[in-house]
């Protein structure tokens, strides 16, 4: 891993645990140091992160957003980056990556939303 997709992975498995604390300050932090101070970005990502929880709330069906969400909570993927337009861009994790590699490519998504125990979805 290279310097920088350590800081990613650090950065994302902060935000991870902060949520799980319901640190706020800490999910605060760390998005800036992901998006490199960026308040917009930053900002931009909070909201990505509160329309997914909305709709995982009204329990729509399962969107791409969603699936993502569940993939970077489990570790598999890592935020690298904010676009342009407010929409976090992914990255695979060395567990993505472990995962991908002893699974037949038809099943990379499906297998990227289980956890170590149970079907997600």
């Amino acid at each position: 891993m290279t310097v920088d997709k350590e800081q990613i992975n650090l950065t994302n498995s902060k935000i991870r645990l902060a949520l799980r604390r319901n640190d706020s300050r800490s999910v605060y932090e760390s998005t800036c140091q992901l998006c490199r101070g960026n308040q917009k970005k930053s900002d931009q990502l909070a909201k990505w992160f509160s329309d997914v929880a909305i709709s995982c709330k009204r329990k729509d069906q399962i969107t791409i957003q969603i699936a993502m969400m569940r993939m970077w909570q489990l570790g598999n993927m890592d935020i690298k980056q904010v676009s342009e337009e407010g929409v976090p861009i992914f990255i695979l994790t060395a567990t993505g990556i472990e995962k991908i590699n002893q699974t037949e490519k038809e099943k990379w998504f499906e297998v990227l939303l289980w956890d170590t125990q149970k079907q997600i979805v």
